[in-house]
This record gives C-alpha cells, sequence and structure tokens, in this order.
C-alpha cells in the first residue's frame, strides 16, 4: 500500500496536481510516520501551496518525535534538508538554531542565528535583526564585543 500510494503521489506531482499529491504522502505518513524523506516533502508542498502554518507544525510535530526519540542529529538534517529546498524560510533557520542550542552546538547555533539576522536586515525587517543579534549575544560568543556593534549599527538604523 505504501509504495502504491507513492506512485500515486508522484504521478500527481508530474500532473502538478500538488493538493492530491500531498493527499497521498499523507496517507504515507501513516504508515509511516518517522520517515524523514517523506516529512520533507509534505512540508514542502505545503509551503509550495501557501499553508505555511500546516508546514510548520508538520515540522515542529516531527521534530518533537526525533527528538523524543532521542535522534537530535536527525531532526537536525530534517531542518536542514528542508532549508535546502527552501532557504527564504526565515523560521526554519530559527527552528535550527534552536535544535542546534538544544544539542548543546552552541557555535553551530550562533552561526545560523547570524545568518538570520543578516536575513532579516536586508529584508528591512531591523527589530526581528536586533532580537536576533540579541539572542547571539544571549549566547556569549567569543566575538561578543563584534556583535554588540553589530546591535549598534542596527539600533541606528532601525530608528
Amino acid at each position: 500500500a505504501y509504495q502504491l500510494l507513492g506512485l500515486l503521489a508522484e504521478i500527481d506531482m508530474q500532473r502538478l496536481d500538488w493538493r492530491q499529491a500531498l493527499r497521498f504522502y499523507e496517507q504515507m505518513r501513516s504508515l509511516q510516520p518517522n520517515d524523514p524523506a517523506l516529512r520533507t516533502r509534505i512540508v514542502v508542498l505545503n509551503f509550495q501551496l501557501g499553508q505555511d502554518k500546516t508546514a510548520y507544525l508538520e515540522v515542529d510535530n516531527f521534530i518533537g518525535i526525533l527528538e523524543g526519540m532521542r535522534q537530535h542529529e536527525a531532526a537536525i538534517q530534517f531542518v536542514k534538508g528542508i532549508l535546502f529546498e527552501l532557504p527564504d524560510k526565515f523560521e526554519l533557520h530559527r527552528r535550527l538554531a534552536d535544535l542546534y542550542r538544544r544539542n548543546q552546538q552552541i557555535s553551530e547555533a550562533i552561526a545560523e542565528l547570524d545568518a538570520l539576522a543578516e536575513k532579516y536586515a536586508e529584508a528591512g525587517d531591523y527589530e526581528a535583526s536586533i532580537r536576533t543579534v540579541q539572542e547571539i549575544i544571549r549566547l556569549n560568543p567569543p566575538n561578543r564585543q563584534e556583535y554588540e556593534a553589530v546591535l549598534e549599527k542596527l539600533r541606528r538604523s532601525s530608528g
């Protein structure tokens, strides 16, 4: 049944019937809930259909499952896989940074937050950029003074 649903979903993807493909993928998820590739397809399709809230719920649900099974690295790889396809989803970068932090990978969390702060600033969302840089400073990076200088520049730009 699982393979047949997969074939039907692929046919619908080729026909660009994303909603029907999503239905098949969701049926597959009920048969194999721990398949990260399948979960990634579901998330990406939800984003493509403009269903961002549903996509983020799917991401959070699967992260919770993986972390519950103590598969922290698998959770990180899951989010990184989605970001590979959808690099402009800012909230996914935040979730990845949170995963790194919870997994005691502080330098990776800082790097992800740094990239996120830059994306916010480029988009003109200085308030979000400021909050993100403040979050980096709370992680006490070795180059904290540089981040404090960036924070001051952002505050001047937003004011």
